[in-house]
């Protein structure tokens, strides 16, 4: 499923909230650190967002 996620975070952030990181592995095995709470997420199928909708995404 998280291969098919895009993570975008466009804002700097503080350094207090520079500490709060998830990495991500995706199906190929590749490993990808990115800010908590992630602002925004992009899905590329329609599975997918109904997934990350079940989770309690609004948009």
């Amino acid at each position: 499923m998280f291969a098919c996620l895009i993570v975008c975070t466009v804002f700097p952030v503080s350094q207090a909230d520079a500490q709060k990181t998830i990495t991500v592995i995706d199906s190929a095995g590749n490993k990808i650190e990115v800010s908590y709470p992630m602002e925004r997420i992009a899905s590329l199928n329609p599975a997918a967002l109904e997934v990350i909708r079940a989770f309690g995404c609004k948009r």
